[in-house]
């Protein structure tokens, strides 16, 4: 798909730690020079993604934590996209629709990466509760 926009980095991997909880990335399309983050969706839903959806997608507030985790790039200083890629079932295989691509432009914060660091411990204790009780 010419039309979507790639950065120079495909499927990077970054790792990091919120407190001793190890964690493992892969971003999609990034660039830390330009400072680009792009994630790409599909879907046969045209309304799975809109700018709403983009902005409150967590798996974006994750990437932004590993990016600031690894390279000290703040969200805010960051040019995030989410680009949805039209799919639709043929055959038995999903395949590109040949809809055009949607891109939604994703603001994130410090406030939402700590946030979202919060809510990893958050659930890690509730796993951890969990698995005392059986």
């Amino acid at each position: 798909l010419p039309e979507v926009e790639r950065a120079s980095i495909f499927e990077q991997e970054l790792r990091g730690k919120v407190g001793d909880i190890e964690l493992i990335g892969f971003l999609d399309s990034f660039c830390p020079e330009k400072k680009i983050l792009l994630e790409y969706k599909t879907s046969r839903n045209k309304k799975t993604w809109s700018h709403t959806s983009a902005n409150k997608h967590q798996q974006i507030d994750f990437y932004c934590y590993l990016i600031y985790h690894t390279y000290k790039i703040k969200p805010e200083d960051l040019t995030i996209k989410l680009v949805y890629i039209p799919t639709h079932v043929h055959e038995g295989d999903i395949v590109l629709s040949g809809e055009k691509p949607q891109t939604f432009n994703v603001t994130k914060t410090m406030s939402d990466i700590l946030s979202f660091a919060n809510e990893i411990k958050e659930r890690r204790k509730e796993m951890e509760a969990f698995y005392h009780l059986q």
